[in-house]
């Protein structure tokens, strides 16, 4: 009985071990989205997850809401979580995005362009 329970804890260990670096990879890989959008825009990091409603700051944050979403999978809410913003604004935000890809806007197309090169 009791081996049966040691093997039971050490397959618990490595599924939730398997579980803890998939966090930590997820949390690393938002936070390189978030860095590089920044380093594009020339803006800082707290521009791009704060408060500001700026005109140079909106679209950037647009842009890493949908990179987010398509390269990740986050969540809506988790991606609000780390913009401090509801799930309802992440979903226009990402509507912004797709709707300026699909009219083959500039303004959305170049620096999705350069994000892509940056992480190949």
């Amino acid at each position: 009985k009791i081996t049966h329970d040691l093997n039971d804890i050490l397959i618990v260990k490595h599924v939730l071990a398997d579980l803890i670096e998939l966090q930590i990879n997820n949390a690393t890989t938002s936070d390189t989205f978030i860095k590089l959008v920044s380093k594009i825009y020339g803006l800082k990091i707290s521009d791009i997850v704060g408060k500001s409603q700026s005109r140079e700051c909106c679209l950037p944050r647009q842009l890493t809401m949908y990179l987010l979403r398509e390269n990740l999978s986050l969540s809506y809410k988790k991606i609000g979580s780390l913009f401090g913003r509801d799930h309802s604004t992440v979903i226009s935000s990402i509507r912004r995005v797709k709707k300026g890809i699909k009219a083959k806007e500039e303004a959305v197309l170049l620096p999705l362009r350069e994000i892509n090169k940056e992480l190949t």
